[in-house]
C-alpha cells in the first residue's frame, strides 16, 4: 500500500474530528454533568419538603452538586471550544499523508512525524473520518474526503486485514 493524501482541515471540520477522538470521555463527563444536576435537584427538593434540613447538610450537598454539575458542563463547552480553536489555529493547514504498509508520515507547513502502524492500537471510522488511535485518547484524524474510491477501498481492505477497524 503507498496511498498519497492532500487535504486542508477547516476550523468546523477540525472541530467535529477533534470531538470524536474523545467522544467516550465527553459522553461519561456529560453523563456525571446531568446526574449531579438532578441529584442537586432531588436534595433541594428534600430541603424545601423538610425531609432533609439545610443544618443536616442539605444545604452543603446541593451546592457541591450543583458546583460540580455546572463546573462539568461549562469544561465540556466553554473550555473545549476554546482549547479546539487554539489547536486549529496550527492544524488547519495545508496537510499531506501518505499511508504505507510500514507506517504513516504527516506533513503540514509547520510539522512533520512518523507513525509506524505497529504503534496504532485501533481505527475508528465514522461517517467523516478515520480516527487512528496511537493512545487511549490520542489519535490522528484522517477526512474520508481525502480519499479517491479505489484508495478508501484499498485503505479498508488494509485495516480489516489488520484487524484495527472498529465502528
Amino acid at each position: 500500500m503507498n496511498i498519497a493524501l492532500s487535504y486542508d482541515w477547516s476550523p468546523a471540520e477540525f472541530r467535529r474530528a477533534a470531538l470524536a477522538v474523545d467522544h467516550r470521555s465527553r459522553l461519561a463527563q456529560w453523563v456525571v454533568a446531568v446526574a449531579c444536576i438532578l441529584l442537586a435537584g432531588r436534595v433541594f427538593q428534600q430541603v424545601m419538603d423538610g425531609v432533609d434540613s439545610a443544618a443536616n447538610g442539605g444545604g452543603f450537598l446541593f451546592w457541591l452538586f450543583l458546583s460540580v454539575g455546572l463546573a462539568l458542563i461549562l469544561t465540556l463547552t466553554v473550555r473545549s471550544r476554546r482549547s479546539v480553536q487554539a489547536q486549529a489555529v496550527r492544524l488547519c493547514v495545508p496537510t499531506r499523508a501518505v499511508l504505507t504498509d510500514a507506517d504513516i508520515k504527516i506533513e503540514r507547513t509547520n510539522w512533520r512525524g512518523d507513525v509506524s502502524w505497529t504503534s496504532v492500537r485501533r481505527i475508528r471510522q465514522t461517517r467523516e473520518f478515520f480516527l487512528l488511535y496511537v493512545g487511549k485518547k490520542r489519535a490522528i484524524p484522517i477526512p474520508k474526503r481525502a480519499f479517491a474510491p479505489a484508495q478508501l477501498a484499498e485503505f479498508t481492505a488494509f485495516i480489516d486485514a489488520r484487524a484495527l477497524a472498529k465502528g
